[in-house]
């Protein structure tokens, strides 16, 4: 219900995510071989619908509404119910966790995660196609991430406060 209530209040430029360009290489792929490829996704039926007109690589979507979360076993269901029964093979790209459930049933993997322990136990149960790490993070990346310039702008800013704030404080702790 929360996310059907955030998708009726919020709009989202979907031209401007960040897709990973060798996850869209997959689908461009799996389409031309001829085969459907459906956006499941456990975000609002209302995003997941804009970024596959967005895209334009899609023969269907499966997405969260205000009744049904489409995580975990939800997702499964859609899923199979879409393949056409529980008797038809589907590969299955996923990232998290909760997508455990899915890949369980799938006849092969997409891991789109760096994390070890994920592939290792969705290896466990389905042969993995592809591993599609996340890129690493360089030591600029941090940096800039910690908008060092923005501390000093601030700092020059709040310098010039601190007095009166110390003063602030002081005749507070007086009273």
């Amino acid at each position: 219900v929360l996310k059907h209530e955030i998708a009726q209040r919020v709009d989202i430029d979907v031209t401007t995510l960040p897709y990973r360009e060798e996850v869209l290489d997959l689908i461009r792929q799996a389409r031309a071989e001829g085969r459907r490829v459906v956006l499941a996704t456990a975000s609002n039926q209302k995003f997941a619908g804009q970024v596959a007109e967005h895209l334009g690589l899609f023969d269907g979507v499966i997405g969260s509404n205000h009744l049904t979360n489409m995580g975990g076993r939800e997702k499964l269901d859609a899923i199979v119910q879409d393949a056409g029964g529980a008797d038809k093979p589907f590969d299955y790209a996923g990232d998290r966790p909760v997508d455990l459930q899915v890949w369980r049933q799938a006849r092969a993997a997409v891991v789109v995660s760096g994390s070890a322990s994920l592939a290792s136990q969705v290896q466990a149960t389905t042969p993995i196609d592809k591993l599609v790490a996340p890129p690493r993070a360089r030591l600029g990346d941090y940096l800039y991430g910690l908008r060092l310039h923005q501390w000093l702008k601030n700092l020059l800013i709040g310098l010039p406060l601190m007095p009166v704030l110390h003063s602030v404080n002081a005749a507070v702790l007086a009273d």
